[in-house]
């Protein structure tokens, strides 16, 4: 089962932005965009298991 905290805490350092300039990278973005994927699917799948 997927755990956003225990997800979370894998990239916290790369979410974590004090110089914004330098922006983030193709695959620290690559990587949120798959973590907000699943946790999308997991909140469908539970909300169609309460139905």
């Amino acid at each position: 089962m997927f755990k956003f905290e225990d997800e979370l805490e894998k990239f916290e350092k790369s979410l974590l932005a004090e110089d914004l300039e330098g922006g983030f990278s193709g695959n620290e973005v690559k990587d949120i965009l798959e973590i907000a994927k699943a946790l999308a699917r997991e909140q469908r799948r539970a909300g169609k298991e309460k139905a």
